[in-house]
């Protein structure tokens, strides 16, 4: 899911200033229905060994600013997923994560994803999520063998 930047947002990130709280607007859905198109997530940064899988975490892909939950993680690669998609994206290593998403805003509504709640959530999304993409992978491979 892209994030559209304001210019000042975009810049701090870019030039790896460390920024408590961030405020970021999302554009796309492939988080739905945890994020919709238009919600705005609040972000902060994060230490490695504070990683958790089922965090949602923003990263830099070339321009742009993606949104997706870390659903594996092997030696120093992370593998992210979005929750509307059925496939794992790309390996990213940690200096491309810009931070975690700790809460959502939906119009007037702020949603902390601190509770025990969310946290739970985040985690059972998490596995899920890489056990779906992994199945969907799998069964690919098995069709291209076949044919």
């Amino acid at each position: 899911m892209d994030n559209k930047q304001k210019p000042v947002s975009s810049q701090l990130l870019h030039a790896g200033m460390q920024v408590s709280l961030l405020r970021m607007k999302v554009n796309g859905n492939s988080m739905l229905p945890f994020l919709r198109d238009g919600d705005s997530v609040l972000v902060t940064h994060c230490e490695q060994a504070s990683l958790k899988l089922g965090d949602v975490v923003i990263i830099r892909q070339e321009n742009n600013f993606v949104t997706h939950r870390l659903v594996f993680v092997k030696d120093d690669q992370y593998i992210l997923k979005g929750d509307h998609s059925l496939y794992l994206d790309p390996p990213v290593v940690f200096s491309d994560l810009i931070g975690v998403v700790v809460g959502r805003i939906h119009g007037s509504e702020l949603v902390s994803y601190q509770t025990p709640k969310w946290k739970w959530i985040n985690k059972v999304l998490g596995k899920v999520g890489y056990f779906e993409g992994s199945l969907v992978a799998l069964i690919k491979r098995i069709i291209k063998r076949k044919s």
